[in-house]
């Protein structure tokens, strides 16, 4: 924390009323019903360095060696406070073949820890964090597990989870804003840049006003998993995901249509050099038009379905490597399948961390990588 900071009190009150052990309760639907809600503070603090001014080393050309400004730092910084109510319940259905697990959210948090954008003249481009106004977080998650078929041949089990999240900035203290990407009134981390208002107008000027692209951080997440087990010895597994309601900004697209060395855009900037803008829209000329070139032009939406994992297993029986008492074999892979409308390197790769609800975007880094695994396992 800064040295301008004291204590502070996270108090907290939760409870739980399984209605389903009282004589009441009706018999039939439900195995087990547990309700609970849940009310407190807490506080969640900046990182180690945060409050202090940093500088680090850097190299022009290879050979110019200087120290730049790696973060401001601010005395005063604290840990941003939440006050959340949360309910849900907890059912056991069908004997136990069906379980699903609800809960409903509402957080406010004060003194939030917002990254600010300062001004070049303080000689930096990363943002410094500070205690600023209030933003809200409201949602729900669920989780539904079902078993379908348990047999001495087949034990399938289907798992199936959905997240959302609405998140607002309510307040930002002093400040109108917090840079582009913080925005009064809209969603913690957004992609606030120029969009283009003629964009199918052949050879008209670019009319542009900043705008609100998309937001940094998936609104929805939804996952469906299922396991499949055959004559207890071979087990399927898959897992697949969905992150919708975000965007991501193609940074390298960006740059290297700047510097001409994008192949996507030769042939506009070929027309350009010949004939100027009279043949091309004004979405083709802040696109790839190095001079006129937006960073607007280049965030996209980002949602996705990704096959996360599948993994095949299988257990040998236990008599056939004398002196063990089992064997496994299994093949996992990550990340094998996806798709998505977005045009980048992959919808999830970030040049930088997302903590201050930075602009998201890729930027001469790698996208997750896709894996396999072939793994033995053996017991004595």
């Amino acid at each position: 924390f800064g040295s301008g900071f004291g204590l502070a009190a996270y108090p907290k009150i939760a409870g739980a009323y399984t209605i389903s052990d009282e004589a009441f309760f009706p018999e039939g639907l439900f195995d087990a019903l547990k309700l609970r809600a849940a009310w407190g503070k807490s506080g969640r603090a900046p990182g180690a360095f945060d409050a202090v001014k940093i500088y680090e080393a850097t190299q022009a050309d290879e050979v110019v060696p200087a120290l730049i400004i790696g973060n401001l730092g601010n005395a005063d910084l604290g840990p941003e406070i939440s006050t959340e109510l949360e309910m849900g319940f907890e059912a056991s259905m069908f004997d136990g073949r069906m379980s699903i697990d609800f809960t409903k959210y509402d957080q406010t948090t004060r003194d939030a820890l917002i990254g600010v954008q300062e001004a070049p003249s303080f000689g930096t481009e990363e943002a410094t964090l500070r205690n600023l106004g209030e933003t809200t977080n409201k949602g729900f998650e669920a989780i539904l597990n079902m078993s379908p078929v348990r047999s001495d041949f087949l034990d399938w089990n289907v798992n199936f989870s959905y997240s959302s999240n609405e998140s607002e900035i309510t307040d930002l203290g002093p400040l109108q804003n917090a840079g582009g990407n913080l925005q009064l009134g809209f969603p913690i981390g957004v992609e606030y840049d120029p969009v283009v208002m003629n964009p199918t107008a052949v050879g008209a000027a670019e009319d542009t006003e900043l705008a609100v692209l998309g937001v940094v951080f998936p609104q929805e997440i939804i996952a469906l998993g299922t396991r499949m087990t055959f004559s207890q010895a071979l087990t399927l597994d898959v897992l697949f995901e969905s992150q919708v309601g975000h965007s991501r900004t193609i940074g390298i697209g960006w740059a290297t249509a700047r510097r001409e060395t994008w192949p996507h855009c030769f042939g506009i900037q070929n027309e350009f050099n010949a004939n100027g803008r009279t043949n091309l829209t004004p979405n083709q000329v802040v696109t790839c038009v190095p001079g006129k070139i937006d960073w607007g032009a280049w965030t996209q939406d980002a949602d996705f379905i990704k096959l996360r994992s599948a993994s095949l297993s299988y257990r040998l029986p236990d008599d056939l490597i004398p002196g063990t008492r089992s064997v496994s074999l299994s093949l996992q892979g990550k990340n094998l399948w996806q798709t998505t409308d977005y045009q980048g390197l992959d919808p999830e790769a970030t040049d930088r961390g997302l903590d201050r609800g930075e602009y998201a975007f890729e930027y001469y880094n790698m996208a997750p990588p896709r894996i396999l695994i072939l793994n033995m396992q053996v017991n004595f």
